[in-house]
């Protein structure tokens, strides 16, 4: 009987690993691979990683939403739509889609964080730089 008890206590713990590895690891290697990709492509602006981070995560948190409101698929897509849009548009820089994301996040440190880091970024695309 021991060892189908410890097989029982795998269970949890494999989905706890599992959900950390949904909502850190993916997101964080996703914004990675597109900040590459960014930077490539524009060597010499500063690099976007918190923003592809988020814009993934809150990507991944619109799929969740739906499944948890359980609509059945057409909440999910739904949801998946919206937050997909939302998301397209937070990673192109557009503002409106940064203060709405951000505030459908429903997360008070993002809230603070992206208040910090988005007015910085808003700033920095609003100095033009000279051309010679």
């Amino acid at each position: 009987m021991p060892l189908a008890s410890h097989w029982n206590l795998a269970g949890p713990d494999l989905i706890v690993l599992a959900l950390i590895a949904i909502f850190l690891g993916v997101p964080i290697a996703v914004a990675l691979a597109l900040n590459r990709r960014f930077q490539q492509r524009n060597p010499g602006k500063r690099p976007f990683r918190w923003g592809y981070y988020f814009a993934v995560q809150c990507f991944i948190g619109g799929l969740c939403l739906g499944f948890s409101l359980q609509r059945g698929p057409v909440g999910v897509i739904v949801c998946a739509a919206l937050y997909g849009i939302l998301s397209w548009f937070f990673a192109q820089r557009a503002h409106w889609a940064w203060i709405t994301l951000t505030i459908f996040s429903c997360n008070p440190l993002a809230w603070i964080i992206n208040f910090i880091y988005l007015r910085r970024r808003w700033w920095e695309d609003s100095v033009e730089t000279p051309t010679i």
